[in-house]
């Protein structure tokens, strides 16, 4: 399909007439967040509408936030390059590590972290 006879997300024939409710847990949960307002519930349009070029295409998720657009892009191998961006500084950080070779020394910090009941106890809110 040529790009001038490209379907817009917003196009696709199954958008329009009868909504289709997205059960989630049926689309494999590749991201280590569940974020609020998160696109779990998209990724059946976003897998259309990548899927009808014949060559990988370019992928841009703004607010990308727990990545499932881009993560699901990425195992299915429906884009290329893949471009995450995230304007919370914290949330993008974890992506960073995750993705550009740190990931072990992340791994070492979660799987050495010793939790215990009077440490969970420290960090739990006190109401009045």
């Amino acid at each position: 399909m040529m790009m001038n006879q490209q379907m817009t997300m917003f196009e696709i024939p199954e958008l329009h007439g009868t909504k289709t409710v997205v059960n989630v847990s049926s689309v494999p949960q590749r991201s280590p967040f569940r974020y609020p307002g998160g696109k779990t519930w998209l990724i059946p349009t976003v897998r259309q509408w990548l899927k009808q070029n014949t060559k990988a295409s370019i992928l841009i998720e703004p607010f990308a936030g727990g990545g499932i657009v881009s993560l699901t892009a990425a195992f299915e191998r429906l884009a290329d390059p893949i471009t995450m961006i995230e304007m919370d500084k914290e949330i993008a950080a974890v992506w960073e590590v995750i993705l550009n070779d740190k990931n072990k020394w992340l791994a070492d910090k979660i799987f050495s972290f010793d939790f215990t009941y009077e440490l969970a106890n420290v960090y739990t809110p006190t109401t009045k």
